[in-house]
């Protein structure tokens, strides 16, 4: 695998993980807060599937597809010539 992009999936993933971090903290769940007055407001909700809430509360089914995607982007990685 390309060490551009496992660097930049590194670094996403630090940065993804730093603002749940900082928002848990600073933030009360289910409260606006303002940032631009009228405009852009923060508010804390906790997601327990996947986007939208697909596969909420089903971990393990998550996982399995996440594993699966994992190994067909390695797979066509390996297949597709760049």
């Amino acid at each position: 695998m390309n060490k551009r992009i496992i660097i930049i999936t590194i670094i996403s993933l630090i940065i993804d993980q730093s603002t749940k971090i900082l928002a848990s903290l600073l933030l009360t769940l289910n409260d606006q807060t303002q940032v631009i007055k009228n405009f852009f407001y923060l508010t804390l909700c906790h997601n327990t599937g996947m986007a939208w809430s697909i596969l909420d509360n089903k971990r393990f089914l998550i996982i399995i597809f996440s594993i699966i995607a994992f190994i067909f982007a390695e797979i066509l990685d390996k297949k597709l010539p760049m």
